[in-house]
């Protein structure tokens, strides 16, 4: 039952990280505490709270070093901090990998990559939030 209210509160955040993200190219900090918080809380009650912890250190670590080098919006590192917590550190590589593979291909296919250029805004937090309920499926599910 745990593992379902997991994968239902990927989803309701990844719905409001899109809509907010879309809207206003931010990812306010309130909603993402709460999701750290409530995840942990999850993992904690299932007796992976250290395993949630390490993932979401892990995830910051790293996040920080893309935030510095390519200049990565910070409410999407804040985001993928959240799935790191949620999903461990492979989940968030994964959805990561994922994600970027999918703006990508979506700038080039859209022609977006030509008009925006390196300074052009991408909502990149809809497409963290697209793979974390595929990738969140599998591996709260059939436990991977």
């Amino acid at each position: 039952m745990i593992l379902i209210v997991q994968w239902l509160g990927l989803l309701a955040l990844g719905a409001w990280v899109t809509w907010w993200d879309r809207r206003t190219r931010t990812i306010p900090h309130y909603g993402l505490i709460a999701a750290v918080l409530s995840f942990a809380l999850l993992h904690t009650f299932q007796g992976h709270g250290l395993a949630a912890l390490v993932g979401g250190l892990d995830i910051a670590g790293i996040g920080f070093i893309l935030w510095w080098l390519m200049d990565m919006g910070g409410g999407d590192i804040k985001y993928w901090i959240v799935l790191g917590v949620a999903l461990g550190v492979t989940g968030a590589f994964v959805v990561m990998a994922g994600a970027a593979a999918g703006a990508l291909v979506w700038g080039i296919v859209s022609g977006d990559w030509k008009r925006q250029g390196r300074h052009g805004t991408l909502a990149f937090g809809p497409w963290l939030a697209g793979m974390s309920v595929v990738v969140g499926a599998p591996i709260h599910w059939f436990h991977f």
